[in-house]
C-alpha cells in the first residue's frame, strides 16, 4: 500500500529529526554550562558540534551561531564572532541580541563606526534610547562619540594575538583567518561575500600593519603613548 509506506516514510523522517534536535539541544547545554564555568573554549567546541548536525530550526541555529560567539570574544577571536554574529543575522532577522553581541566584537578590535550602527539597530529594537537601562544609555552614547573619531582598529586584537606575539605568530595567525575568510574559499560560503570581503580587508590590513616592523612600531609607540597619556 503505496499510502501506508508513504506514511511510514514520514513517520521515520520525523524520529529522525526529532533525534537530531535532541542531540543538538544536548550539545547546546553542555555548552552554556561550560561557559557559564569559565570554560569557553570547550563552550565553542559544544556550540560547533552542535552546528555539525542538520538544524532545521533556523531560529535555533542563529542562536547557536550567537552563543558560540560570546565565547569567541572571550577567547579573544573577534573576527570569528562577528562571522557567527552576522551568520546568525541571516538566518533570524527579528534576533536582535546577535546585533548586541557583535557590537561588542566590533568595539574589541576598535570598529567603534560599525559598533554604533549595531548597537542603535539593538536600542531601537528595544524600544528606543529612553526605554533601554542607563548602563546601556551611557555605553550607547561613549561608542557614538568614539565613532565621530578616525581611529585605527587594533590590528592585535583583529588577529586575535597578545602584544607581544611573535613575527612567526603574526604570520602563522594571519594565513588561518585569510584563508578561514577569503571570499573565493569554501569556507566562507556560509557568509555573504560583501561580509567575507570585509573581514578578509579587516585582517589583511591588520597583518599589513604587524608585518611591516617600522610600521608596528609606530603603531606600538603611539598606542603605549594614548595609554600613558592623562585628559
Amino acid at each position: 500500500n503505496s499510502k501506508l509506506k508513504s506514511a511510514q516514510q514520514e513517520l521515520q523522517r520525523h524520529e529522525e529529526r526529532q533525534r537530531q534536535r535532541g542531540k543538538v539541544e544536548q550539545y547546546k547545554q553542555a555548552g552554556n554550562n561550560a561557559y557559564n564555568a569559565g570554560n569557553y573554549k570547550d563552550a565553542q567546541a559544544h556550540y560547533s558540534t552542535a552546528l555539525s548536525h542538520k538544524v532545521e530550526d533556523l531560529p535555533m541555529k542563529a542562536v547557536l551561531f550567537c552563543n558560540r560567539s560570546a565565547a569567541q570574544i572571550k577567547m579573544g577571536k573577534y573576527i570569528d564572532a562577528i562571522a557567527d554574529c552576522t551568520r546568525a543575522m541571516a538566518l533570524d532577522r527579528s534576533y536582535n541580541r546577535a546585533y548586541q553581541r557583535r557590537a561588542e566584537a566590533y568595539e574589541k578590535i576598535g570598529d567603534y563606526k560599525s559598533a554604533s550602527r549595531d548597537l542603535e539597530r539593538y536600542v531601537r529594537s528595544m524600544g528606543g534610547y529612553e526605554r533601554v537601562p542607563s548602563e546601556l544609555r551611557r555605553h550607547y552614547a561613549m561608542v557614538q562619540r568614539r565613532a565621530t573619531r578616525d581611529g585605527q582598529l587594533n590590528p592585535y586584537f583583529v588577529l586575535g594575538l597578545g602584544t607581544s606575539a611573535t613575527s612567526s605568530e603574526i604570520k602563522t595567525t594571519y594565513r588561518k583567518l585569510a584563508l578561514k575568510y577569503h571570499p573565493d574559499k569554501t569556507s566562507s560560503q556560509d557568509l555573504e561575500k560583501n561580509v567575507a570581503e570585509g573581514l578578509f580587508k579587516i585582517i589583511s590590513e591588520a597583518y599589513t600593519v604587524l608585518s611591516d616592523p617600522d610600521k608596528k612600531a609606530k603603531y606600538d609607540f603611539h598606542t603605549h603613548r594614548r595609554a600613558s597619556t592623562f585628559f
